[in-house]
């Protein structure tokens, strides 16, 4: 009762409640792709849990860009706060919020290569 009463609100246009409904909906199903199983699941998954102080503490505006058959994904961030790349790459590999196992690789001052068991992900900043 308390649920309803607290997401009563994103029905009030008369659609049923997601949890009513027999299958997927629409908007559930038409974001499959995005949570099919890839070698950079469990990658995304702990980024993903890092992303309050990635994107609260260093003030990014951060991207996902899937995979397709020329490049790799990438996590691209554009900082507002003048924050360095190395200090992305500090708290993902080396800080006591680390990925455990992850590797990176650096490329250029602003990109590199960030790998978990056998997924990656080229990390860029911008800004």
């Amino acid at each position: 009762m308390i649920f309803q009463q607290e997401t009563s609100w994103h029905h009030s246009d008369g659609r049923a409640p997601l949890w009513r409904h027999n299958g997927l909906a629409g908007e559930e199903a038409a974001h499959h792709a995005s949570w099919t199983y890839t070698a950079s699941t469990p990658l995304r998954s702990a980024l993903l849990m890092r992303s309050m102080p990635l994107w609260y503490r260093f003030d990014l505006s951060p991207a996902w860009v899937p995979r397709n058959p020329t490049r790799p994904d990438r996590l691209i961030w554009d900082t507002h706060s003048g924050t360095a790349h190395d200090h992305v790459v500090e708290l993902l590999t080396r800080s006591a919020a680390r990925i455990p196992g992850a590797v990176y690789r650096p490329s250029t001052p602003c990109s590199g290569t960030i790998q978990l068991g056998s997924g990656s992900a080229q990390l860029i900043s911008n800004g």
